[in-house]
C-alpha cells in the first residue's frame, strides 16, 4: 500500500472514532453500554467510548498488520502531547475533562494527517 492510500485509511480510521466519540463518550473505561456498565470497545452494545476504545471499535475490518491503527494512535497522540499530557489515556481520563476538549484533539489528529496526505501527493 503507498503512503497516500494508507494516509487515506488513517483519516477515515480517525473520522470514525471520532464520530464515536461525539455519539458518546466516557472515562477510566474502553466503552460503556446504555446502562453506564463497562463492555469492551467492540461490543455491540457499546454506546460510549474512550478516545482510544473509539480507535479500537473503529478499526473493526480495517487492518491485517496493525499499520493503520498505530498510525492513527500516532497521530492522536502527537495532538494530545500538544497539551503537556504525555499519553492518550491521561488525557481523556484527567478530571474536569470535557467531551468537546477530546472531540478537538481528533480534529487536530485528522488535520495533521490530512496535510500529511497533501504534502505526499494525495488531494483532499
Amino acid at each position: 500500500m503507498n503512503h497516500v492510500k494508507m494516509l487515506d485509511k488513517v483519516i477515515d480510521l480517525l473520522k470514525k472514532a471520532r464520530a464515536l466519540v461525539v455519539a458518546g463518550w466516557t472515562q477510566k473505561v474502553s466503552a460503556r453500554d446504555s446502562n453506564g456498565l463497562q463492555v469492551t470497545a467492540r461490543n455491540p452494545t457499546a454506546t460510549c467510548f474512550c478516545m482510544i476504545g473509539a480507535l479500537d471499535a473503529s478499526d473493526r475490518d480495517n487492518d491485517e498488520e496493525g499499520k493503520i491503527y498505530s498510525e492513527a494512535y500516532t497521530y492522536l497522540t502527537f495532538e494530545v502531547g500538544k497539551t503537556g499530557v504525555k499519553s492518550i489515556p491521561a488525557y481523556n481520563d484527567a478530571p474536569g475533562r470535557k467531551q468537546e476538549e477530546v472531540v478537538e484533539r481528533f480534529d487536530n489528529a485528522i488535520l495533521a494527517a490530512e496535510e500529511d496526505r497533501k504534502k505526499h501527493g494525495g488531494r483532499e
